[in-house]
């Protein structure tokens, strides 16, 4: 205990999580005889319909899953009833994180994924938050959300970066972060345009992107997820925030010799494949040029409403992936840039070429953006498709400054006008 006073909330937490874990090998826990007959079919459906109470279910997630009968409950079985106590639980208003001069209450969800669960939130002077909740008791899940909170605090008055109120563990059973309630993804907006955009929007959505990246950056951390859905718009809509950072690192900031790079085709590709750097492909150490190249990815999935490679159906998992960083390693920037600003495939290919542990000039590159803008006699107003949609039945060419439209992806998988080459010097 006395080494645990020592650690920092999230070294806390692993080590932790390490010890039970290994206690849990030395001596596997049990069932008891009496959940087994609830768990002979859906032990998920089995608690959502009141077969199991609230201590059930906390016996079955500490007991690692293992059957008296000799049926093993799986860790998805055992996730899906912790998730289902953690809604009912909130439901019933029975919920509140934070410290005890001002706690949050949660009050109904509004999102959630692989990581946990995102909910409304309401502190005791009445603001609404966004409450993001992680399973802290099911050991098979991997605990991101407080290495989070971390990135968030050390990020802390970044351009673009959302302010988180509080983040730590509640009891052991969850770890919750409270930050500002934001409005709608990037992806959802462009989805409801019809997956288009203006090119004075596409280019302000570029000169904000990057001011954050930029900022983000200058505190050493490479972001590793970069996509439409890990961008948000703030209260007033004009105003583009990055979220998400459960996967930021340190960037690999200094040489690394030739014989001691770590290079591995089968290390697993963090964050969304559709937009990973081919160095992230390639399982190199993530560094600052691994965001931006995955912007460019973005920029143009935003104004083409497509990539070149979605929709591969011959094969999935790994092999999938490696087929999806063969296909942007060996499509042509010309190809892939078709019917953009020149700009757009300059920019691409100024990025590939930085090396690990360059440090790229991202004012010149907003530079480049702006001249473009102003070439176009785009105004910087901050007045986005989204905030005066186009009415139904106006053309779709009529402006000559528009991205061109094109086929709707298939669901499964999910973004191709010329203008004067600027190059982009290193």
């Amino acid at each position: 205990m006395e080494i645990l006073a020592e650690l920092d909330a999230v070294a806390c937490v692993k080590v932790t999580r390490y010890i039970a874990t290994m206690l849990a090998m030395a001596s596997p826990p049990t069932l008891p005889a009496q959940y087994s007959s609830k768990l002979a079919s859906n032990p998920a459906a089995a608690y959502s319909e009141g077969s199991l109470s609230e201590e059930e279910v906390y016996c079955i997630g500490g007991c690692g899953a293992v059957n008296n009968s000799a049926e093993a409950v799986s860790p998805a079985d055992v996730y899906a009833m912790a998730k289902s106590e953690l809604r009912h639980r909130v439901a019933d208003g029975h919920l509140s994180v934070g410290d005890y001069s001002n706690k949050t209450r949660l009050i109904e969800r509004i999102g959630g994924g692989s990581f946990g669960e995102v909910f409304l939130g309401e502190t005791e002077s009445g603001t609404k938050v966004a409450v993001k909740v992680e399973l802290a008791n099911c050991h098979f899940v991997p605990c991101c959300l407080l290495h989070e909170g971390d990135v968030y605090r050390k990020l802390s008055g970044c351009v673009g970066i959302p302010t988180v109120s509080w983040f730590g563990m509640h009891g052991s059973d969850y770890s919750a972060l409270v930050m500002d309630l934001l409005g709608p993804t990037l992806y959802e907006v462009w989805s409801k345009l019809g997956q288009r955009l203006s090119m004075k929007s596409l280019l302000m959505v570029v000169d904000q992107t990057l001011e954050t990246i930029a900022d983000v950056h200058n505190r050493g951390f490479v972001h590793r997820d970069i996509s439409p859905s890990n961008f948000m718009l703030g209260e007033t809509m004009d105003r583009i925030f990055l979220i998400d950072l459960g996967q930021a690192k340190r960037a690999v900031n200094k040489l690394i010799l030739a014989s001691r790079q770590r290079i591995s085709f089968t290390r697993p590709v963090v964050g969304t494949p559709r937009f990973a750097s081919i160095f992230a492909h390639a399982g190199l150490e993530p560094s600052f040029r691994d965001d931006l190249e995955a912007l460019g990815y973005m920029w143009v999935y935003l104004a083409r409403g497509r990539l070149p490679w979605q929709g591969i159906r011959d094969c999935t998992g790994q092999a999938k992936i490696a087929k999806i960083g063969q296909l942007k390693a060996s499509t042509p920037l010309d190809e892939l840039c078709e019917g953009l600003p020149v700009e757009f495939a300059n920019y691409l290919n100024y990025v590939r070429s930085l090396r690990q542990h360059d440090r790229p000039d991202y004012a010149s590159i907003r530079q480049v953006f702006r001249l473009l803008g102003e070439q176009l006699q785009f105004e910087y107003d901050w007045k986005f498709d989204w905030l005066n949609p186009p009415q139904q039945g106006q053309s779709e060419s009529s402006s000559a400054s528009s991205c061109s439209k094109v086929e709707q992806p298939p669901p499964d998988d999910q973004p191709p006008t010329n203008a004067t080459s600027t190059r982009i010097s290193k």
